[in-house]
């Protein structure tokens, strides 16, 4: 019987990310032109899904002025709040 003890290497996009959040700049690249760049050539769909969820948001929100409060209350990363 074979043992495999060797643990397979984590993926570069997961590597990549643990980086970029340790050094702080993962939120702020996930906000920025180059995050909806990526998501133009690895998923166009995904890209589009988000421009339709930001247009839904903005039609729900109107009439909320600057310094208004949105609570993104859940366990996940955050990604209604950079919509927000």
């Amino acid at each position: 019987m074979k043992s495999d003890s060797t643990i397979a290497p984590a993926p570069l996009k997961q590597i990549a990310q643990a980086f970029l959040k340790q050094i702080g700049l993962y939120q702020r690249l996930r906000s920025s032109c180059i995050y909806d760049f990526y998501w133009t050539f690895a998923n166009p769909q995904w890209l589009a899904n988000r421009t339709r969820e930001i247009k839904f948001y903005r039609t729900a929100l109107e009439g909320f002025q600057k310094g208004n409060l949105v609570f993104d209350i859940g366990a996940n990363d955050g990604y209604k709040t950079d919509i927000f």
